[in-house]
């Protein structure tokens, strides 16, 4: 498996929001991650779709 890992889409349906659906996608997505000794992890949040910021910014990660 790859040292670096790039989420570029975690999307959760409206009917499905607030439910830790996200969470637990990212959750397995940092197991996995772990599991094949990755050293970093990217994410990207395409220009102008803000709202997940918040997101991953409550699971340590921050922009740049």
């Amino acid at each position: 498996m790859a040292k670096h890992w790039t989420i570029y889409v975690i999307f959760v349906d409206k009917e499905c929001r607030h439910q830790a659906v996200g969470s637990q996608l990212l959750t397995a997505l940092n197991q996995m991650q772990i599991e094949s000794g990755a050293l970093e992890q990217l994410v990207s949040v395409q220009e102008g779709i803000q709202k997940g910021i918040p997101f991953y910014e409550a699971w340590g990660l921050y922009t740049k």
